[in-house]
């Protein structure tokens, strides 16, 4: 998309230095809808290489019922896996406790599907086969490895196994589409699981890998599902049955396979040394669209509000929701689904805030200690003089609102922004940049706590010509360098403040 509207890894996003933490770029994408509750049911039988008893180490083709891989009432030696599995994650982490354990049902469905994600792909090694026989999640466990859908067809088990409804769970068999800087680098055979979560939202469990340096960092993949299969059903994304359709699912490499995006938080989590199981949860809520990172405060566009993104002025509003949202983590134990959605939207906000306002542009120009801003102190204090600022006083040409009635010249403006930070107008009617903003629902006027300080947003400058969402690029204030100089102040800035976030809870710090 031509916006630069930031998305949670904004101003973060594909960012590689040279001196600091590597990060690799978006991988899971997703360019079109995709209902994940299935296609059109179809006959379960599916032509799969199987070791058969006196064959020898041959694989033989076989037509088998796909729904026997991930049974709807999992196996005793599945069951006792995960209560094994689970009380590993117990004793490692103690909060963990009231999480996954109860009378009938853990009390946390996402709290066990992301620690059975992580137990299977740490636990289970991935190994591309001779004659790559599917294997049923007995034997994957026995043998200790297994290739893509052998872990997949395993973690869909577990996660029934644990008490997860199988309506709620599906393996997809399929391809990934991939590409490297725009340009198409092939497919891939590929299974995986898809969740539904506690939030109704699918989430695709991938594993998160420990290294991020990989030969594939710079590759991009777009889930292409084929088949999805549970306990009970098997769906069909496909009207006829292509040539190669029945080939064998094993053929993604394994190096590949590990490779999933890592964002800001992620890299703020490590910072503060925070528990394995929270990090995965994290790295989890990222998804790619359209390019573009996002997670619940971006994916939810139509119910856009902009104390949730430091949009169009709102910043002391923004930062009472954010700290608000905060404490709700600090108030929950670690993992808990409602803590850790309000520490999900509160980070978010927390990066918009360094991209989106001129907090750090100021903090530079008046030559103060590279700090994040305390919202609770409200220091570093800040002159905030747009009209002496060399850059600003310049900046003629930012606009104003489409439907600004009255009079104002670009000096009063830069008078009645003075002393306070701003962050550009967006999603004004008739005011749109672009696609997403001309669908995300215009800011009511209770976003505003008064009549004039409305009218004072409808003067700010648009988002895209002020805000620094990404690391390349220009915009009215900044051109190539001193935009990626921003970028780099505004991410550093931000890593602070999200790691200082994450540490204040009492099961981190």
């Amino acid at each position: 998309m031509a916006s630069k509207r930031s998305h949670p890894s904004a101003p973060f996003k594909r960012h590689v230095a040279t001196n600091s933490p590597s990060m690799t770029r978006p991988s899971a994408v997703t360019l079109r809808p995709i209902d994940w509750t299935g296609g059109h049911i179809v006959s379960p039988a599916e032509l799969v290489q199987r070791l058969l008893p006196g064959a020898g180490r041959r694989a033989v083709p076989v037509s088998m019922d796909l729904r026997a891989f991930v049974p709807s009432s999992p196996s005793t030696v599945v069951s006792a896996w995960v209560a094994a599995e689970l009380e590993r994650a117990v004793k490692a982490y103690d909060w963990l406790a009231p999480l996954v354990t109860g009378l009938r049902r853990p009390r946390s469905f996402d709290t066990v599907a992301h620690l059975l994600a992580d137990a299977v792909f740490e636990r289970i090694e991935y190994r591309q086969r001779d004659g790559a026989a599917w294997q049923l999640p007995e034997e994957t466990l026995a043998r200790g490895f297994g290739d893509c859908e052998d872990r997949a067809t395993l973690l869909g088990s577990a996660l029934v196994a644990a008490g997860i409804s199988p309506y709620n769970v599906r393996v997809a068999l399929g391809h990934v589409l991939l590409s490297r800087t725009g340009k198409s680098a092939g497919s891939k055979a590929h299974a995986w699981v898809v969740y539904r979560g506690e939030a109704g939202a699918w989430l695709m469990l991938e594993p998160v890998p420990a290294n991020e340096k990989s030969k594939h960092a710079e590759l991009e993949f777009e889930y292409d599902p084929t088949y999805l299969f549970n306990g009970d059903h098997k769906w069909s994304f496909v009207t006829e049955q292509h040539p190669k359709r029945g080939k064998r699912w094993n053929e993604l490499d394994p190096s590949f396979h590990g490779d999933v995006h890592k964002s800001i938080v992620t890299q703020a989590a490590a910072l503060v040394n925070a528990p394995g199981p929270l990090r995965s949860a994290l790295a989890r809520t990222f998804t790619t669209l359209f390019g573009n990172v996002i997670d619940n405060p971006d994916i939810r566009f139509r119910s856009y509000h902009p104390r949730d993104h430091f949009d169009s002025g709102v910043i002391d509003e923004s930062w009472a929701t954010a700290v608000a949202r905060l404490n709700r983590f600090y108030e929950k134990p670690l993992m808990d689904p409602d803590g850790t959605n309000n520490l999900c939207w509160a980070l978010h906000a927390i990066a918009d805030f360094y991209a989106h306002s001129s907090y750090a542009h100021f903090l530079a120009a008046e030559n103060k200690p590279l700090v994040p801003f305390d919202p609770v102190q409200k220091t570093p204090r800040l002159a905030y003089d747009y009209a002496s600022d060399p850059v600003y006083s310049q900046a003629t040409t930012l606009s104003l609102y489409a439907d600004w009635s009255g009079p104002i010249s670009f000096a009063q403006r830069l008078a009645a922004w003075k002393g306070r930070p701003i962050s550009g107008r967006y999603s004004f009617n008739g005011d749109s940049h672009d696609l997403i903003e001309r669908l995300t629902n215009a800011p009511p006027d209770s976003a505003f706590p008064t009549a004039a300080a409305r009218k004072v947003a409808g003067a700010l400058p648009h988002h895209n010509e002020i805000a620094v969402d990404e690391e390349a690029g220009s915009n009215k204030l900044y051109a190539t360098p001193a935009f990626k100089d921003q970028f780099n102040l505004r991410r550093g800035l931000a890593l602070q403040h999200i790691a200082a976030a994450l540490k204040k809870h009492p099961a981190i710090g």
